[in-house]
């Protein structure tokens, strides 16, 4: 399960798969996962390429709010 609830909203709002994802922004799927389920962090490079490639105007702060932490 994904601990960045607004960034699983936003991939399935736009109907594209998390692979697809993973693809646009050049990192293996499996790690991805890894860094999606936040056993891992993900890179400032890859937060700004992800947030670029789902063209959103959510600020990086909140699509990439943990669950944990959203009140």
């Amino acid at each position: 399960m994904c601990v960045y609830p607004n960034l699983d909203r936003e991939i399935k709002s736009l109907g594209i798969s998390k692979k697809q994802v993973a693809e646009s922004v050049k990192i293996r799927y499996q790690t991805f996962i890894v860094k999606c389920n936040g056993k891992n962090e993900f890179t400032f490079d890859e937060v700004l390429n992800i947030k670029n490639v789902l063209g959103t105007d959510m600020p990086l702060e909140q699509l990439f709010a943990r669950e944990d932490q959203m009140a």
